[in-house]
């Protein structure tokens, strides 16, 4: 019998994406075509680990009993109508799952919702071959009890074992550095802070996710009022030349993230911004994408009198598994928020 090269490549293909567990043929026969795996290989890693931080941030994989009491699985991404462009091109590059719209009159929703087969054949394989996984505790506990249904075939909700039987599929950093050096990190926080960026502040480019553009000019408008998570570990720890006032952000020219500020009167105002620039401090690269990621989601201003412009501050605060990031920037006055407003990043 000959062997062709096209055989020899989809045995290559589906040996690098095997299927997780058995797939039922009525579940093959119930997609719109068979799914051919070729397609995902060439994936860019980039895009991956956007999209597990964006099911990390807004997405959950949901496991349910039936009225028959068997296993039901899916993967659901819910974002708010307004951002369905972002789930259409999730839809569009992934060609998996389908988008659905909610029109509640309160909250209108759109959420994208992926199969248990679509799972088992190409999102969790493409997952375990590229080694990008999740990061969030409640995100890895869901991906780990779905990862082990599947292996183990499990049918009946009742047979799901404890969380305490259950091995983890991957194995995660033990330290907050750890994880910030994760070769997917970057990516994966540009998808965990974009589902809580307002409407208009960043359009997402085809060709490269990860590409933002201002459309708005007025600063505080582009600053989301959610607080998201509770609780980060503080890796920004304040630096010992920064005494009262300081800020984190990026020249137009530069793109290195960098602290400025050291002690500031409380007379400094729109016109003396150019004394802020003191004692300078350049931070480890990889902090870049993080603050800046942080600080135009969960960044929130706050002030007892803010029509004065006294006392204003500018905080954050975030949080997923063993990383917890912290850091409190402090305006003098608000005025100072459009000359301290422009945040850059390049690949």
């Amino acid at each position: 019998m000959k062997t062709t090269a096209l055989g020899i490549s989809m045995i290559f293909i589906y040996s690098i994406l095997p299927t997780i567990g058995n797939v039922h043929k009525n579940a093959l026969n119930k997609m719109n075509k068979l799914l051919d795996k070729r397609d995902y290989v060439n994936l860019p890693t980039s895009f991956l680990a956007f999209l597990v931080g964006l099911i990390d941030g807004d997405g959950y994989i949901q496991i349910t009993k039936t009225t028959k009491g068997f296993i039901t699985m899916k993967l659901v991404i819910s974002l708010h109508i307004e951002d369905i462009s972002t789930l259409e091109y999730i839809h569009s590059t992934l060609k998996l799952g389908s988008v659905n719209v909610y029109k509640d009159l309160r909250s209108p929703s759109c959420k994208l919702v992926i199969n248990r087969t679509e799972l088992q054949e190409v999102l969790f394989p493409l997952l375990i071959h590229n080694n990008i996984f999740f990061l969030t505790e409640t995100r890895i506990n869901q991906f780990n009890l779905a990862m082990h249904i599947l292996k183990k075939d499990i049918k009946m909700f009742d047979q799901i074992p404890s969380r305490d039987n259950i091995e983890d599929v991957f194995k995660l950093p033990e330290s907050a550095k750890d994880y910030t050096l994760l070769y997917f990190f970057k990516n994966w926080i540009v998808g965990f802070k974009s589902p809580w960026l307002y409407t208009g502040l960043i359009e997402f480019v085809k060709n490269n996710p990860l590409t933002y553009k201002r459309v708005k000019k007025d600063y505080k408008k582009l600053i989301s009022r959610r607080e998201g998570f509770n609780y980060l570990k503080q890796t920004l720890k304040q630096q010992e030349r920064i005494r009262r006032y300081s800020t984190y952000t990026v020249k137009p020219e530069n793109t290195n993230l960098v602290v400025w500020g050291s002690n500031l009167s409380s007379t400094v105002g729109t016109g003396r911004v150019t004394k802020v620039v003191k004692n300078m401090i350049v931070l480890p690269p990889y902090y870049k994408s993080v603050v800046i990621g942080i600080l135009l989601s969960d960044g929130y201003l706050t002030s007892a009198k803010s029509h004065e412009g006294a006392s204003s501050s500018f905080s954050f605060q975030t949080v997923f598994k063993k990383l917890k990031l912290r850091f409190v920037c402090f305006f003098n006055t608000l005025p100072l928020l459009q000359y301290l407003s422009y945040f850059r990043e390049k690949r």
